[in-house]
């Protein structure tokens, strides 16, 4: 099946190109299909027609046009001026609610010389808001976890969070109806976070969450995928932990200074108590299992001993992290209402995917992540905590990053950091791309 890339994924290869403009149109259109999770990689030839219409491409994703034929936003002019007034307001901590922004924008419509005439309906406003990376959250779960479906308000957009008497502002909406858990409607779902903005963007975002900062404890902190992850939420403003087992790799990690540093060794029960016991009573909001150990391993090659030391690794120990920790994040449940664990795998543990055989253990070693995190699911759910498995797309190798991956850390990082903001309680597991969040096949 083929499937066209969309306005805003050109956009993003357009951007690709500009930054490294030795790469081929070839090596681009593997670029594409991996980043997207195409099912059908684009031509180098199609590559090329995109590069040439590139200025035209801009003017489209400038004016938010995300379909092929023109059309998309049918006034510009109201679009880019709302999303400003809505800057204004999360600046200056207004609140907001779908009848006030919706009024706001009629009289923007005014202001604006033979504008469309526009229903302004429910669909329109929740396609503005799509369009502008604002994440739909309910609010019954945005407090310390006593709120509940009475104190959902359905009408709000980004608003501001009564919290202990103090006012914090989140980026919010609520579209469907008030319902009990044991109503005919489905259970609504509860997000981790605020969404950051488009990739292209995202050097440049700023979180509109204000109140306490939140924590996110990184294992793995010392390979390429784990310095973009602590560079990354370093950048977003969140009290970053960096776990790392590579004593060698200490002094990069500290010139990042990140909040705390921390040894720990998922392999290694041990290691994994001592640094729970370090960061006792420390509440932790993200857990981002990312420690990860790959041993070439062929048909005639494989040993008992790789395997087993890549499934102490890769599989048992992000659940014996997780259960270390585990404290730690209901203590975030406590003072912001839900945490998350994610854990970081790859395609390669797929086994519907799997064509090309070869890395017995592991394959073998990310197939067994994948049955423990849906297992992990049933535990934590009732505690508030989720789950998430992410394709990252790198390949963190013992003797580090190839010169020409596709896929960068950075890159990779900023969708994985994207689908963990989007994220909600309640939500089935699947093992999510990092490029657009799709599901890939277990």
């Amino acid at each position: 099946m083929v499937q066209w890339m969309t306005i805003a994924q050109k956009f993003e290869l357009i951007q690709k190109h500009r930054q490294n403009p030795s790469l081929s149109t070839r090596k681009l259109a593997i670029w594409a299909h991996e980043t997207f999770n195409l099912p059908t990689g684009p031509t180098a030839a199609t590559v090329s027609r995109v590069l040439k219409s590139a200025i035209e491409i801009e003017e489209k994703q400038r004016h938010g046009i995300t379909r092929k034929g023109g059309h998309g936003v049918v006034c510009p002019e109201l679009d880019s001026a709302l999303k400003t007034y809505v800057e204004h307001c999360v600046q200056n901590q207004i609140q907001l609610t779908r009848r006030l922004l919706v009024d706001k924008a009629r009289e923007l419509l005014t202001q604006i010389p033979n504008a469309p005439i526009l229903n302004l309906s429910d669909g329109w406003l929740t396609s503005f808001m799509k369009r502008h990376g604002m994440g739909l959250r309910p609010r019954s779960l945005q407090t310390d976890g006593e709120g509940n479906d009475s104190d959902i308000h359905t009408d709000a957009i980004p608003g501001i969070v009564k919290k202990n008497s103090q006012l914090k502002t989140s980026l919010t909406c609520c579209t469907g109806r008030k319902t009990g858990l044991n109503g005919s409607r489905r259970t609504r779902f509860t997000q981790l976070g605020l969404v950051s903005t488009s990739l292209e963007t995202m050097s440049t975002s700023c979180s509109v969450y204000t109140g306490p900062k939140r924590t996110v404890l990184i294992t793995g902190a010392e390979n390429s995928t784990g310095l973009a992850f602590v560079t990354h939420y370093i950048r977003e403003g969140w009290n970053v932990i960096a776990a790392y087992s590579d004593e060698k790799m200490r002094w990069k990690l500290e010139e990042m200074t990140p909040w705390k540093l921390v040894i720990l060794d998922p392999g290694n029960q041990a290691s994994v108590e001592h640094a729970a016991e370090v960061l006792k009573d420390v509440p932790i909001d993200l857990l981002i299992n990312n420690a990860r150990l790959f041993i070439k391993g062929y048909m005639h090659s494989t040993t008992p001993e790789d395997c087993i030391r890549q499934y102490e690794v890769n599989a048992l120990g992000p659940i014996i992290v997780a259960r270390a920790l585990l404290q730690n994040m209901r203590l975030a449940v406590r003072d912001r209402g839900m945490a998350f664990l994610v854990n970081v795998s790859s395609r390669v543990g797929s086994i519907l995917e799997n064509t090309s055989g070869g890395s017995y253990g592991f394959r073998a070693s990310l197939s067994a992540l994948h049955m423990f995190t849906m297992t992990l699911v049933a535990d934590f759910l009732p505690h508030k905590i989720g789950c998430l498995l992410l394709h990252s797309g790198v390949d963190d190798k013992p003797d580090g990053l190839h010169p020409a991956a596709s896929v960068r850390p950075e890159e990779s990082v900023a969708g994985m950091a994207q689908v963990i903001a989007r994220s909600r309680l309640g939500e089935p597991l699947q093992l999510r791309h990092f490029g657009n969040g799709d599901a890939i096949p277990w």
